[in-house]
This record gives structure tokens, C-alpha cells and sequence, in this order.
């Protein structure tokens, strides 16, 4: 059970505490330090209260106050200093090139959404347009109102195809080869 409770960062800090502690009352008792210790904190406070040209709890005051200045200071120069680069984690994976089309997308939790499809020629945003001849086979083609480029015809409906497009998203995530896409390893 001790031991358990030792390797708890939290517990082992209270009775690290808890010893100090106790050792340094038992000090304080043996070495009948006691008095000394009043002493030494009523000369403390008689000091801060006594007469000066400029008051002694004045000076306390402006050291206090100085000490956030130190504390921004130093943080400041904390976080002045270059970091060592962090790898991507999987959210930075937003954009891909499935099926001839480019792909942007961001994430609410862990789902993806907002999927967008573009021109791989010139970054335009592309639209679904029905190029069905007969009603029972619905087909659709991505044309570029930008550049002009005819990119690619589908068969089936949009939503399966950006059905697709999530799955191979999932896919990549769940292999890693999406840090490939990202030009890190």
C-alpha cells in the first residue's frame, strides 16, 4: 500500500512534506530553538516597522512588487528562445488528392468534415455537375470554372464518391502514410 502511494507523484510530495515537517518541529524541540526563532521574527518585524529615511516596509513593498517584473522578464526570454520542432500531429493532415481531385477538409473531434474538392490545376474550388443521359444511371463530372479543365467523370451519386474520398482520409490516417503527404516521416 505504501508503496503504491510513494510512486503517486501527489502522495509521495505530502509525505516527503510531512517528514520535513516533523523532523524540523522535533529539531525546533531537542535544540529548544524556540525562542531564538521568536526572536529573530519580532527583530524581523521590529526592523520593518522602525523609522528611516525611507521606510523600511516601503522598500518590502517595492521589492514585492518587483518580482512579477522578474517573473514576466524571465518568461519572456524563456519563450524568445527556439524551440526544437515539433511533429505534426494528425490534425495538420487536411488536404490530399484523391481520384484526380484535390481535397481540403478540417475536423469537429475526431470526424471529418467541411469536405471541398479543387482544381489540381489551379486551386479552384470545384462543384458536382449532373452529366447523366438516362435518369437510371446517374453520373457527374467536376469542370473547372476557372481554368476550363474537364477533370474527371463519376458514375453513381456525390455523396458516394465523398463517402469514398472520407474512407481514404480514415485509411491514411489509420496507416500513418498521412505524414507522407505532409513531407515528414
Amino acid at each position: 500500500m505504501l508503496k503504491k502511494i510513494w510512486s503517486d507523484s501527489v502522495w509521495s510530495g505530502v509525505i516527503a512534506s510531512s517528514i520535513v515537517a516533523g523532523g524540523s518541529a522535533l529539531a525546533v524541540y531537542l535544540f529548544d530553538w524556540m525562542p531564538r526563532l521568536v526572536a529573530i521574527a519580532s527583530g524581523a518585524w521590529a526592523y520593518m516597522l522602525s523609522d528611516a529615511v525611507l521606510p523600511t516596509w516601503g522598500v518590502v513593498l517595492l521589492g514585492l512588487l518587483a518580482i512579477p517584473t522578474f517573473v514576466f522578464a524571465g518568461a519572456l526570454l524563456l519563450m524568445s528562445r527556439p524551440s526544437a520542432p515539433r511533429a505534426p500531429d494528425w490534425t495538420s493532415y487536411t488536404k490530399d488528392r484523391f481520384f484526380g481531385l484535390d481535397w481540403r477538409w478540417r475536423y469537429v473531434g475526431q470526424h471529418v468534415d467541411g469536405l471541398r474538392s479543387f482544381c489540381p490545376r489551379c486551386d479552384f474550388q470545384l462543384f458536382p455537375v449532373d452529366s447523366s443521359y438516362f435518369a437510371a444511371v446517374p453520373r457527374f463530372k467536376y469542370q473547372c470554372d476557372s481554368c476550363g479543365a474537364e477533370l474527371k467523370e463519376f458514375e453513381g451519386d456525390v455523396d458516394e464518391l465523398e463517402s469514398k474520398v472520407e474512407r481514404s482520409i480514415h485509411q491514411k490516417l489509420r496507416n500513418g502514410l498521412w505524414r507522407s503527404d505532409l513531407g515528414t516521416s
